[in-house]
């Protein structure tokens, strides 16, 4: 079992664990079988960070998140990203009302917590009035989308911080170059995880309560299945951040890994800036930077680069 109030581990009629994803209530764990199913459906939507199948599949680390289709819509048993808390979430547009009935139901009928997480505000504005329902703001899910022409450049007074912070860089490190990294490179895949590793020893990179490492692990080792950017910033030609980011479309990119050895003044507003001076030149137009998780210090790093617009999310409940 998992924490309080939270759904059993064990919660559906697993029909099958590869091949075509089933119909409610029986569901299928989430394997790379499943990426082309998943990833034309929800290409017909914002782009939420939480069902972008990359960021699904390599944050998988306990082989938990399950799938299956209700009404038209894909539901996904999620995992927690920092807890082991699991909880139903859809998305989708048929039926809505009744989809999110059906899962509240179906999460009572378990005995735990009848309650849906992660609900994008696309299925919200779909939700039709009902009295056994209590709708509320998730905003520590909230998706930040920042705006690549303006990263670019870092123009006007609500960037005169960036600005500043990317000045400094550049005056006390000129040994620096930016570098577009090669993942199908074993020696550049080592590089960065062992980057990562030397961030934890230098308590800069807290994993206590997280699975990021291993989700870069899992990226790393099936990197020829996304379509994913990997940039590093050089120090005296030495790795001192680095930024592994998709794209979605021609127009949307998605952020999913960025570590920065902090010692080196200014050095995540440089990253940022260099980076989105390329997909400028690409021509990207957003960057969704994920959602700050309710951690105090990820907000601020995450507000001060001045989103374009949020891809707000709900937690829906019963009465």
């Amino acid at each position: 079992m998992t924490k309080n109030n939270s759904i059993p581990i064990e919660v559906g009629l697993v029909e099958n664990t590869t091949g075509p994803i089933p119909l409610f209530p029986y569901s299928k764990k989430l394997t790379l079988e499943d990426k082309n199913e998943i990833e034309y459906f929800v290409k017909k939507f914002p782009f939420y960070s939480d069902y972008n199948f990359t960021s699904l599949f390599c944050y998988n680390i306990n082989n938990k998140v399950e799938v299956s289709w209700l009404n038209g819509n894909l539901v996904v048993l999620f995992q927690d990203y920092i807890t082991e808390y699991v909880f139903y979430s859809f998305l989708g547009e048929n039926q809505v009302t009744e989809t999110a009935l059906t899962l509240l139901n179906y999460a009572e009928s378990t005995q735990t917590k009848a309650e849906l997480r992660l609900i994008p505000d696309y299925v919200i504005k779909l939700l039709g009035a009902d009295e056994s329902i209590i709708v509320r703001e998730d905003e520590n899910n909230f998706d930040y989308i920042l705006s690549i022409p303006a990263l670019a450049e870092y123009k006007g007074k609500e960037f005169s911080n960036k600005r500043n912070h990317t000045n400094q860089f550049k005056r006390k490190y000129p040994n620096h170059n930016v570098r577009l990294l090669d993942l199908n490179n074993e020696a550049v895949r080592n590089q960065l995880l062992e980057f990562c590793k030397s961030l934890i020893e230098k308590n800069l990179l807290d994993i206590s309560n997280s699975h990021e490492l291993q989700a870069l692990e899992c990226l790393l080792k099936n990197k020829h299945h996304f379509n994913v950017y990997c940039f590093g910033i050089f120090v005296d030609d030495k790795l001192a951040s680095f930024l592994v980011c998709e794209q979605l479309n021609s127009e949307y990119i998605i952020g999913h890994f960025e570590k920065s050895d902090i010692y080196f003044d200014g050095i995540s507003p440089f990253l940022i800036q260099e980076v989105s001076k390329y997909l400028k030149t690409k021509g990207f137009r957003y960057f969704n930077y994920e959602q700050d998780l309710g951690i105090t210090g990820l907000r601020t790093v995450k507000q001060r680069y001045r989103p374009a617009y949020y891809l707000k999310k709900y937690i829906i409940t019963k009465k």
